[in-house]
């Protein structure tokens, strides 16, 4: 069985005495303004950017925050051992703000105090951990109000989404405030305020950063990376998840989240209603607006597994005889560049994606790019018969591992090093 959490330890939860460190020298100190919760099922960038940091310093990450009432609820748990100060692992801590005034997403004057409250918890945090002038990372244009407020020496914005391309934020129901080229207005202007106060840049494609560019010097790329270790992991395991297992094969199978504005339901119905023989499986969560097509739901070949542990998605996708991606093709989509692409390639499996953008940098016998249903068709059948050869299936492992969360650590400490003359 994958190996699960090691739940945390009286002693290194809240302000105690041993949850410190000894202090070493010439290590970053982050303070990271996360998009997510470690406690969340599914881990996306902002969990795996901050762990990829750990191993280059230390981090102190601010999970999604909670309200009174959803701990009056029940529907969140906060334990008093392990807050306000959450030791998770080597180098990595946890803080979950609590919102105790309601309403704060309408009421200006309850955000104002709810944030008050968590700034002085947060500097507490950081006097008790040690941190000096510590290197603020953000991943949200959004997360503006955070700059200033704790005497960091850097700021580092990582822009993980194309913000112009999302609804409002604050308003999500208003949808697009579009201008004349389509993009959102409003949040283009709130990510132009962090851009003038940010002095490092990291954008997840070319094409973003290139965008970002004429607005700030600073800009790299640092793309998503691969647990490659992980994956290679449970390929050295007998551990196969039960409900895979009563699938039958041959399985193609997608990890990741279901979202009608990225997922092609209608590729996915051609595709299985071709090959009834065929298994296709999803594991992931269903987005929040997103709903399962009768038809494609119908189908006795067809599989939506629902949310998994990470640490079980290695398991999961080593099951697979061919991994797939099949995105709508849209700006969106052409401007990401998701994680699972790596994962699929750290075990060595066969790849067949929609044609993105993104994607045309790898080699085509590695990664196969369809241009429509029919051809997405022929690269699956090309992937069963020839795509788990060895020599194919070690180069897409190399190919991971070359692009691992180790990898990426040292490109970004490379970068800051420059940047802070260390």
């Amino acid at each position: 069985m994958p190996t699960e959490k090691r739940p945390c330890r009286p002693e290194e939860s809240g302000f105690g005495k041993n949850n410190t460190e000894p202090r070493r020298e010439k290590v970053f100190d982050f303070l990271y303004i996360g998009l997510g919760s470690f406690d969340d099922p599914s881990w996306f960038g902002t969990q795996r950017f901050a762990l990829a940091l750990s191993s280059i310093g230390r981090v102190l990450f601010v999970q999604r925050p909670v309200t009174f009432f959803n701990i009056l609820s029940g529907r969140k748990r906060i334990s008093v051992s392990n807050w306000p100060l959450r030791f998770f692992k080597e180098n990595l801590w946890l803080y979950t703000p609590v919102y105790f005034f309601p309403f704060g997403h309408r009421v200006r004057a309850s955000e104002i105090v709810n944030r008050k409250l968590n700034v002085f918890i947060l500097r507490r945090a950081l006097k008790h951990l040690h941190f000096r002038n510590a290197i603020l990372w953000l991943d949200d244009p959004f997360q503006g109000d955070w700059i200033g407020q704790f005497g960091e020496r850097f700021v580092v914005y990582n822009c993980l989404h194309e913000y112009g391309l999302q609804p409002n934020r604050l308003r999500p129901e208003l949808g697009f405030d579009r201008g004349p080229d389509g993009l959102n207005r409003y949040n283009l202007k709130i990510e132009r305020e962090i851009l003038k106060k940010a002095d490092l840049v990291f954008c997840e494609t070319p094409s973003r950063a290139e965008r970002k560019k004429s607005l700030h010097e600073r800009v790299f790329v640092i793309s998503h990376g691969v647990d490659f270790s992980s994956f290679q992991e449970a390929l050295r395991s007998d551990y196969l998840p039960d409900d895979l297992k009563a699938i039958p094969q041959p399985i193609i199978g997608f990890s990741g989240t279901v979202n009608r504005d990225k997922f092609d339901f209608s590729l996915m119905e051609f595709l299985a209603r071709e090959r009834p023989g065929w298994s296709f499986v999803m594991v992931g969560r269903i987005y929040r607006n997103t709903v399962l097509p009768e038809r494609l739901k119908s189908l006795s070949n067809v599989h939506f597994l629902g949310e998994r542990p990470y640490q079980e998605i290695p398991h999961y996708l080593k099951g697979f005889d061919v991994c797939i991606i099949p995105y709508l093709k849209t700006r969106v989509t052409d401007d990401i560049q998701t994680l699972k692409i790596y994962e699929y390639l750290a075990l060595g499996k066969p790849v067949v994606t929609t044609d993105l953008k993104h994607f045309r940098q790898f080699p085509d016998e590695l990664v196969l790019r369809a241009a429509s249903a029919q051809e997405f068709l022929q690269k699956i059948e090309w992937a069963l018969e020839y795509g788990g050869k060895p020599g194919l299936a070690k180069r897409r492992m190399e190919l991971a591992q070359r692009n691992s969360w180790h990898e990426r650590a040292r490109t970004i400490q490379e970068i800051l090093q420059t940047y802070l003359k260390v």
